[in-house]
């Protein structure tokens, strides 16, 4: 009696634990592709179907990776990789396939009308598609388009889809030699300025409208645009700023004209959306060569001309760290 109370227990949990699970709270949009969608999964076989599903995070499902399939379904994730391969052929073959014919001529006028190349964070803009939904959709009919094949990412390039009559080398080569010019000059441009130097270098190799440009910063990640709408180089202070003295910097340069420090903390929280320390801002004034001290509070840039006052003198720890040299009350006391 007991043992079968036990054997049915662990039924139970198999059970449980082999169900697939849903995101809490989380509410499916329909999207104009799940028709034709279901349709072509209809030919493939329960198991390959629901690996496709899961791949792709299609109707309903959040997308998986090849080793959680694997551990959900209990086999390598090469055989996952085998099964998903698979399944793309018997849909390419399939009657169903024609189904897909007018979702493909959409899709190659959108890639055509990016310059021939889409990336998958682009996807889930307003202008592309607007929701990962569609998004997710999208990967799956480019994944079965006979014009489209995807590229991995890369150190310079994200995860991205070419058009077959897209050069991709020399889009790529001109993107490239056009972020290596930007990072010279360690700058953030307007956005005007910047695609007017981008349309430069890709004006020989591809399209140079504003969906194409944008499509291709989208795709290389060297390119990075900070929180004043301005574009630059992602290994720039002035475009992604390596702490809370780059951001005053940006600040201060914005406003053209000295600061309290207080003020400078409130457009830091008014550009970044984050609300900074007093504390910290005002140290990393103190501390930074780029700043002066003006007046009671009130920092300017030494580029316009102040002059620093003495800095704090950095010691070095046992521990082998660099700090500031605490002042003791010696230092402090007026001596007569």
């Amino acid at each position: 009696m007991f043992s079968k109370q036990k054997s049915s227990s662990r039924s139970e949990k198999q059970l449980k634990a082999k169900a697939k699970p849903k995101r809490p709270g989380a509410v499916y949009r329909a999207t104009p592709f799940d028709h034709a969608i279901r349709r072509v999964l209809a030919t493939l076989a329960p198991r390959s179907r629901s690996v496709i599903e899961r791949r792709f995070g299609l109707l309903g499902e959040t997308p998986h990776t090849l080793d959680a399939i694997g551990q959900q379904e209990q086999i390598t994730r090469e055989r996952v990789r085998q099964l998903e391969n698979a399944s793309v052929h018997v849909m390419r073959t399939s009657s169903s396939y024609s189904a897909l014919k007018p979702h493909f001529k959409a899709l190659d006028k959108l890639l055509m009308r990016c310059g021939g190349v889409l990336s998958d964070a682009h996807m889930e803009s307003a202008e592309v598609f607007g929701s990962i939904q569609s998004k997710q959709a999208a990967l799956f009919l480019l994944k079965l388009a006979p014009f489209a094949h995807r590229c991995p990412r890369s150190p310079s390039f994200g995860e991205r889809w070419y058009h077959k009559s897209a050069d991709a080398a020399g889009l790529e080569k001109a993107l490239l030699a056009f972020a290596r010019s930007v990072r010279a000059t360690e700058r953030a441009y307007p956005e005007r300025e910047f695609f007017a130097c981008m349309a430069k270098f890709i004006r020989p190799v591809g399209g140079i409208s504003k969906p194409a440009l944008m499509s291709y910063f989208q795709c290389c990640t060297d390119l990075a645009q900070n929180a004043y709408q301005e574009f630059g180089h992602s290994m720039s202070r002035m475009v992604r700023p390596w702490g809370m003295s780059d951001e005053a910097y940006i600040t201060l340069s914005k406003a053209g004209h000295p600061m309290h420090f207080t003020e400078v903390a409130g457009s830091i929280v008014s550009s970044r959306g984050r609300i900074p320390a007093l504390t910290t801002v005002h140290n990393c004034l103190v501390v930074d060569e780029r700043f002066a001290l003006v007046g009671r509070g009130t920092y300017g840039l030494t580029e316009w001309g102040y002059l620093t006052g003495p800095r704090p003198k950095k010691v070095t720890t046992p521990n082998g760290n660099i700090r500031r040299q605490r002042r003791r009350w010696k230092h402090l006391v007026h001596q007569n």
